[in-house]
């Protein structure tokens, strides 16, 4: 834990070095934001924010719904929101360890059933955000040369899933096995909706980011904009960094920088981006810890034990 600690402080510190090295180009992009912001669009970059945190609920909702029907849509938001106030506020990556502390004792949920849903929901959003990602190499930077690496990476990818595919000795392993168990009774049109809500979400992300762009008085197509979305975000997944600091915000700001936005703007958007996402998942989750009877110094497991065991209704 010590290292992951000191993993994240590091790169809090070289994102701190970066925006005092970017100061004169961050001080340019608030006064032309100041200038170009209007209420409206304003309020729309909040309008396409709030659905980024109520996707993850959902997803998760349907994927329950046949095993837990008392399940509520409101709890699973509740508490997949205490989830991403525990992701913000922590300087490593605490997701997958706090979904198997929160699920387990706010949802009463077998940790077997929670790495279950983790894992086709990620194949879920991961195989989406990469297709997207893909398409955005392709279109957006065909001139990069990286067409046919990518090609070779995905068919090799693919080999290797139909490999594994076809040996059956590996469901002989009794932990795998048990967790192959909890797949039965989700259906291929679970995972086609929750495709179609994490499509949802890429789109929503596009016309946020394209949002912050008008803000500039930067006109720039919204496909272009969410290709470049799809790709920085997903620089951000491959990184391993909490919230994917550096890698999804030099991303965003080098392929801005390549389709023709300038510089201030390109360096301020992903910024901006961070900013209003970070303040609603934080303002948010710290709402969703007082519905369930949590207090920012008890997110812990003994804090959790404690309101579930009070607020929790018996099966």
């Amino acid at each position: 834990m010590k290292w992951r600690i000191l993993h994240g402080l590091v790169f809090i510190t070289l994102a701190a070095a970066a925006l005092i090295w970017l100061g004169d180009d961050l001080v340019l992009a608030v006064r032309l934001l100041s200038g170009q912001l209007s209420v409206g669009i304003a309020v729309a970059i909040m309008c396409f924010t709030l659905p980024h945190f109520l996707n993850e609920p959902l997803r998760w909702w349907v994927w329950m719904r046949g095993r837990r029907p008392r399940l509520t849509l409101t709890r699973t938001y509740h508490t997949l929101s205490v989830v991403a106030l525990a992701s913000y506020i922590a300087p490593v990556r605490v997701g997958i360890p706090a979904r198997f502390v929160f699920f387990k004792r706010l949802l009463a949920m077998e940790h077997s059933t929670i790495a279950s849903i983790m894992v086709v929901d990620a194949l879920c959003a991961y195989g989406t955000w990469s297709v997207v990602a893909a398409a955005g190499v392709f279109l957006v930077l065909p001139h990069v040369g990286l067409r046919f690496p990518l090609a070779a990476a995905l068919s090799a990818g693919i080999g290797v899933l139909l490999l594994i595919g076809r040996r059956r000795s590996w469901m002989q392993c009794g932990t795998v096995r048990r967790l192959a168990d909890q797949f039965v009774g989700l259906t291929v049109a679970q995972g086609a909706v929750n495709t179609l809500l994490v499509a949802c979400d890429v789109v929503c992300e596009g016309v946020r980011h394209l949002l912050i762009l008008a803000a500039f008085g930067i006109d720039v197509s919204v496909v272009t904009v969410t290709l470049v979305t799809a790709m920085s975000v997903f620089a951000g997944f491959v990184s391993l960094m909490p919230l994917g600091l550096g890698a999804y915000d030099f991303s965003m700001a080098f392929l801005l920088g390549m389709v023709g936005v300038p510089r201030e703007a390109a360096i301020a958007v992903p910024l901006i981006n961070r900013a209003v996402t970070m303040g609603v998942g934080i303002t948010l989750g710290a709402v969703s810890a007082g519905h369930l009877g949590l207090r920012p110094w008890a997110l812990s497991t003994r804090g959790v034990g404690k309101a579930r065991a009070a607020r929790t209704p018996r099966r």
